[in-house]
């Protein structure tokens, strides 16, 4: 897929355990992730839970925008926007 899908995401760190949901006030999925945001492995642990709700390759998500602050831009190859869409609602 040229250009992939995008998305846009609020990530909590430090959560006790990963989840996805859907915040119609914040505009889109919060994303909950363990590990704290220390050196990049929030980041990491975002790419991979996406991957994995999502059914691609960690090599197919990627992040755009907001690599130090929670709001986040990220790109998904492979999957539509409604199948993103649908995916993460299902995770949730």
């Amino acid at each position: 897929m040229a250009g992939g899908t995008r998305i846009f995401l609020h990530v909590r760190p430090g959560a006790s355990r990963e989840a996805v949901r859907y915040e119609p006030l914040r505009g889109g999925f919060v994303v909950q992730v363990r590990p704290r945001a220390e050196g990049g492995e929030a980041n990491r642990a975002l790419l991979r839970a996406l991957s994995g709700w999502l059914g691609v390759p960690p090599a197919s998500v990627r992040l755009l925008r907001g690599g130090r602050g929670r709001e986040k831009w990220m790109e998904i190859d492979g999957r539509t926007a409604e199948e993103v869409d649908r995916l993460l609602h299902l995770a949730s």
